[in-house]
């Protein structure tokens, strides 16, 4: 775990040299307190859902917050806030976050990473989940969704391991990220402003999707699109 917490450490301070952006919102989930989340933040508000679902366990920088949401459609775990008007999908954002998957992952279970829509799945705004042990990112304009899946070998997630996720949309183009190689991509993606209320690990309607379950760490969201070699930068060594 040092040599991991190492690597880790290693990797944000190389990110940092690359690029000196800054995220709009950070939620570095790693306090072992969730009052603490709730000071890194100062300026936004933060709610927790279902805090009886959190525990505090060891991740790579610190501790890590788990999600032990329970199978079940009605009951989850989640940190909701208030998205601040500086942000607006439609022109741009990227988000980032490192999660670790559950220790075994139901195929066609929607674990939910993060949401930002009115409409679960037609938007408007946008969310992100791992099903079928892939990365997935839904969105729309209050329509017909589209999605992305890194639906590959090379895309496929493992159980009870780290990784590095992010996805990105400049106007036109939605990507998805994993450990800082492109895995899917849509061109022509239409998001429009959503709700000011978004959520880490928690479904955005019961009976749509599961909560998370599973461990998240460093949540990170940018009101601008960072380039390929920026997301890369973010992923330490394994």
């Amino acid at each position: 775990m040092k040599i991991v917490k190492m690597l880790f450490a290693a990797g944000a301070m190389l990110a940092g040299s690359l690029f000196a952006t800054e995220p709009l919102l950070s939620f570095p989930l790693n306090e072992g307190d969730l009052k603490a989340i709730k000071e890194a933040n100062g300026k936004v508000q933060v709610k927790f859902w279902n805090q009886d679902q959190f525990t505090w366990v060891d991740g790579p920088d610190g501790k890590a917050l788990s999600f032990n949401t329970p199978d079940g459609l009605k009951k989850y775990a989640g940190v909701w806030f208030y998205m601040p008007k500086d942000i607006d999908p439609a022109k741009g954002f990227t988000f980032s976050a490192f999660i670790k998957t559950p220790e075994k992952m139901h195929r066609s279970r929607q674990y939910e990473l993060f949401h930002w829509s009115n409409n679960h799945s037609k938007g408007p705004g946008f969310r992100i989940y791992v099903s079928w042990k892939s990365l997935y990112m839904m969105f729309g304009a209050g329509q017909k969704p589209v999605v992305i899946a890194s639906k590959n070998s090379q895309g496929s997630l493992k159980d009870n391991t780290w990784y590095h996720i992010a996805a990105s949309y400049d106007g036109k183009t939605a990507r998805i990220y994993i450990d800082g190689v492109l895995r899917g991509q849509v061109e022509g993606a239409l998001v429009k402003s959503s709700r000011k209320w978004a959520a880490i690990g928690a479904s955005a309607q019961a009976g749509s999707a599961y909560g998370f379950n599973g461990i998240i760490s460093n949540v990170q969201i940018y009101d601008k699109v960072l380039t390929d070699t920026e997301i890369a930068a973010m992923k330490p060594e394994k």
